[in-house]
């Protein structure tokens, strides 16, 4: 039974728009769904400020609360506690919210650093800014919270103290190869003694001439002793040392001077080093470690060694998992396993250890709920030594790994006294394996490493779960080659047809992993791995066969895309786009499907290291198609089926040719212009372009090449000077890189011979018998927004790895003939290329003419143009569009689309369909998160306390951006997220489909 109090808690938060399920109290007993917040129950008894409980979305922390009238002291000495607060709630890395709720009342503001000034929002139930507090605390969009970064405020102040502190180690170059180690121990140290692990009883122990813990790295002598206890403690099997004991340190101690010492005990002590400055804003008081999480820990000291050997790291491809990709992996891999708490888990290519440390943690967990009571020391080190495997090629990674698994065991320890106890068993070559042959020369480069013969059989089919971010930058041709023949021995051994023609795209080494652990994972166990998403994008013959061979072998159940949430801040650091990829270790059905989620790019939750998952973004799709369509993997990703449907009439349409093949079969020619080096390289002849107008790179054009405006091209030699054919008129010239902005011109017509530099692409219509016609045709073609579209939903990097066309964009166009067209449709396209040289605005008209040829609707048209609108592809511009508030108008039109679709189907006429728009405040505005339609019930019987109380808390609790609800009596209830691009004329289509599949017996009755 819950205590008057706790019953009373939650209620009043009830009236913040959240739901009872959403709370958890610490004065619960602890449970399994309490384990991220077993530091903040633990010092409830000893600190008068800590938190009452805190409220969840989607199983993560947002809004922590404290009931003041339990902070019975004077309000100054309320406020002093509330900033401690604040500032230990910072050391967790979350981005999160802390309250006061007081009857009738409550104050809002950001976690942050106790030196970070905020400011406390009141909020009260009654109002419409109360009842959606929590919905807009979970969608980032509260007007007084700007600082986007502030969740990552202790990841960088920690690395940014670590880098200081190594730099100014390292000025003495001796000392340079034990930094790492130096303070990675003195931080080991720290976070002890502040879990109250170490205590002053222990300290005789541990330095028997320390007089207290804040001595045991002062001086040579303290410091020889304490790593000695560490060695002992921890099999010396982490942050090595060149040198051991007392000459060791009393050696480093005549380097520095003694400054060494003053470094490592400002790390133990939380302070500037004595007899100098760090010059930041805060030092290392600022960070109570008993509240900073080990998976953070691992993933800040990670970084910080790539970038202190960055190098290195670069050319083995090492990168840092962020947090919440490596939790999502997990949870997914997870999620319905049978026998989880006892499941054993790889990491083949481990790192630092971020994920053994995350499934360490849910193991650990799926025990507690298994057993229903908390796991014990034995339980958590047969965790640890049975059911944990990592693999890497890095010595310093291994040892961070053993590191951060120490920290975890302790951490989750119930009881982690007395230290005579706490001794762990050695986990080189039984949890964690070295990869790297021995004669690789000083542990650095690129190796075959989990992929070689390091890994024996023993292996084989041990893991349920084989759980990864492998590598993903592109090897030597030499290491390619052996990756490659890997690869061919897997498909070799598994059955699968042409194992021995297998090529590997470009020597990159994610796929050779992929296939490697499918031997590793017991059949029908679960592979789950971070990937480059060219693994879907790329549609050339090599790619394409790859990934077909990867949906052979093994059962692919779902993909997260993360192909628009490249370049933001979900994965810093990481500009390549990513897919989150799972599969079941068992040959697929004969007719497969896969679980496919594209999460759209959302500026408030991106910025912020987030992203939503919704049932909006999900859909199954069936891998085969791909195998005979290989662009449609780039369209699922990007676009919806409408846009696939728009694509496949496009080039299913009998009178198109690619344009390639067009150019081919007219003998026609086209090509890249001339390339200049002023490098020693071998020169060619360019005389046959003397005299020629040259369109140089830095020369400027509207629509048309005005030659008379241009120079002559003089130069005698080019490194390529091309064929003289390809400058022949009439010409239509592509830009290299045209941007995304059709108006200011995609290329330019040009009807007299000219030179260009190789930033253009010339298609040359000398010869044709309609020559200037079909330049003009093709400029047409490039400025219209089926041809855009046709480059998003197929291009394998346009609106991926690129935001901008290419060539094959062009080429692989599915073009009306020009043969084809009606003598009137000529016409027209000449006046609208007329218009368009001239500066006329005929871009609709130039899309009207199109979709006619086409054959397409105007449904079809609005397809086009919204996707083009909120698509990844336009971020700079529209994608800000497509994140911000819908105007009142848009939504209307959104509702009268609603309305003509809805209305056949019922039998009635459009205007007599109840179809009533609805805001907390009349309107969408920002900040609001969520705008209503009530359907099939009029206007006067609109609920809102069914918005407040359900719709927003199941939105908060999904991730959703439309929700459905059924209202008894009749009718519909439809939230929809406050977004442009949910508001869309084809967002409207799509809902009308839904309603009309599953909802119409709402208003049949």
């Amino acid at each position: 039974m819950p205590t008057p109090a706790a019953s009373r808690l939650r209620t009043e938060l009830v009236g913040y728009g959240i739901a009872q399920s959403s709370v958890r109290l610490f004065s619960d007993a602890p449970g399994p769904e309490h384990q991220d917040y077993l530091d903040l129950i633990a010092a409830r008894d000893s600190s008068p400020d800590s938190p009452d409980g805190v409220a969840e979305a989607q199983g993560r922390p947002i809004l922590y609360f404290v009931d003041e009238t339990r902070l019975t002291t004077s309000p100054e000495s309320s406020d002093k506690l509330l900033d401690g607060l604040r500032g230990r709630l910072a050391c967790r890395g979350e981005r999160a919210y802390l309250a006061r709720v007081q009857t009738g009342r409550i104050h809002v503001a950001p976690v942050a650093f106790e030196d970070v000034a905020v400011s406390w929002t009141v909020y009260t139930p009654a109002s419409v800014e109360g009842r959606t507090l929590f919905s807009r605390l979970v969608n980032g969009v509260v007007d007084w919270d700007e600082d986007i970064a502030r969740g990552d405020g202790v990841f960088n102040r920690l690395r940014s103290l670590l880098l200081h502190s190594a730099g100014r180690l390292a000025e003495t170059e001796e000392l340079r190869p034990d930094v790492l180690s130096l303070l990675g121990r003195a931080l080991f140290f720290r976070f002890l003694r502040d879990r109250e692990i170490v205590t002053e009883r222990d300290i005789p122990t541990i330095a028997p001439k320390a007089s207290t813990w804040k001595d045991c790295f002062d001086g040579a002598v303290n410091s020889a002793a304490t790593c000695r206890w560490l060695d002992d403690t921890f099999n010396g099997n982490f942050l090595p040392l060149s040198g051991r004991g007392e000459g060791y340190f009393r050696r480093i101690e005549s380097l520095t001077r003694g400054d060494v010492f003053n470094h490592l005990t400002a790390v133990v002590l939380g302070a500037e080093p004595k007899g100098g400055s760090y010059q930041l804003r805060f030092d290392w008081g600022t960070f109570d470690f008993a509240h900073v999480p080990v998976g953070l820990l691992s993933q800040v000291y990670e970084d910080f060694c790539w970038h202190w050997d960055r190098d290195e790291a670069a050319s083995t491809s090492v990168h840092y998992t962020p947090r919440n990709i490596a939790v999502t992996l997990l949870d997914e891999a997870f999620h319905g396993i049978d026998g989880a708490p006892q499941a054993r888990v790889l990491d083949p290519a481990c790192g630092a250890g971020v994920f053994l440390v995350i499934a360490f943690r849910r193991l650990y967990r799926e025990v507690w709920r298994e057993r229903g009571r908390r796991p014990d020391r034995r339980t958590i080190r047969k965790l640890l030594n049975r059911q944990l495997s990592g693999f890497d090629v890095s010595e310093n990674a291994l040892r961070l790994a053993a590191l951060s698994l120490y920290l975890t065991a302790l951490e989750m320890d119930p009881s982690p006294q007395p230290l005579s106890e706490l001794k762990f068993q050695d986990l080189r070559g039984k949890v964690l394996f070295h990869v790297r042959p021995p004669e690789s020369a000083q542990d650095r480069g690129p190796v075959l490493g989990s992929l070689g013969p390091d890994i024996g059989k023993e292996h084989d089919g041990q893991y349920e779960i084989v759980l990864s971010n492998p590598p993903w930058t592109s090897v030597p041709t030499e290491l390619g080659t052996q990756m490659e023949a890997v690869a061919r021995g897997v498909l070799s051994r598994a059955g699968i047809e042409g194992a021995n023609s297998y090529k590997n795209p470009d020597n990159n080494p994610d796929i050779p992993f992929l296939l490697r652990a499918t031997e590793w994972c017991k059949k029908g166990g679960r592979i789950a791995m971070a990937l480059p998403a060219r693994l879907l994008l790329k549609n050339k013959r090599i790619p394409s066969e790859a990934r077909d061979t990867v949906f052979d072998l093994m059962d692919v159940t779902g993909v997260i895309s993360g192909v628009n949430l490249a370049k933001t801040s979900v994965w810093r650091g990481t500009d390549q786009p990513f897919i989150l990829f799972f599969a079941r270790n068992r040959p697929p059905a004969k007719n497969p499907r896969t679980q496919l989620i594209c999460p759209h790019y959302d500026s408030e939750l991106n910025n912020r290291g987030e992203f939503r998952i919704d049932a909006d973004a999900s859909r199954v799709v069936c891998p085969a198609d791909a195998k005979k369509e290989p662009w449609l993997w780039k369209g699922w990703l990007v676009g919806t089926l409408l846009d696939v449907e728009v694509i496949r009439k496009l080039i299913g349409n009998p009178n198109v040719a690619r344009v390639s093949d067009f150019w081919k079969e007219q003998n026609l020619v086209e090509g890249q212009g001339y390339i200049i080096s002023e490098k020693n390289e071998t020169q060619r002849d360019a005389k046959e372009l003397q005299g020629l107008p040259d369109l140089h790179a830095g020369a400027t054009a509207d629509f048309v090449v005005e030659v008379a405006d241009l120079p002559r091209f003089n130069r005698s030699k080019l490194l390529w000077p091309r064929e003289r054919k390809i400058y022949r008129s009439p010409l239509c010239l592509l830009k290299q890189s045209p941007g995304t902005d059709r108006t200011k011109g995609f290329g330019f017509l040009a009807f007299d011979d000219l030179a260009y530099v190789s930033s253009y692409y010339g298609y040359s219509t000398h010869g044709h018998p309609e020559a200037e016609l079909l330049a003009r045709y093709l400029h047409l073609v490039v400025h219209s927004s089926i041809w855009l579209h046709f480059g998003l939903i197929t291009g394998a990097q346009f609106g991926a790895e690129r935001n901008k066309l290419q060539k094959q964009s062009i080429e692989d166009f599915p073009m009306v003939r020009l043969d084809k067209l009606t003598k009137p449709q000529k016409k027209q396209a000449i006046d609208l290329s007329n218009g368009l040289v001239s500066g006329s605005d005929v871009f609709a008209e130039i899309d009207q003419f199109f979709a006619t040829i086409y054959g397409l609707t105007d449904a079809d048209l609005d397809v086009v143009q919204d996707t083009l609108d909120v698509g990844q592809a336009y971020r700079e511009s529209s994608g800000a569009r497509a994140c911000a508030p819908p105007t009142l108008a848009e939504c209307t039109r959104f509702v009268e689309r609603l309305r003509q679709l809805l209305a056949p189907l019922l039998d009635q006429e459009p205007d007599d369909l109840a179809a009533t728009l609805w805001f907390p405040e009349g309107r969408p505005k920002a900040g609001q998160t969520f705008g209503a339609i009530l359907l099939g019930r009029p206007a006067d019987e609109m609920d809102e306390m069914t918005y407040f109380q359900q719709v927003l808390p199941l939105a908060d609790n999904t991730g959703a951006s439309q929700v459905l609800m059924k209202l008894a009596g009749g009718g519909l209830l439809v939230g929809i997220r406050n977004q442009y691009r949910y508001w869309t004329r084809t967002r409207a289509r799509l809902l009308a489909a839904e309603v009309a599949r599953r909802h119409l017996d709402t208003f049949t009755g």
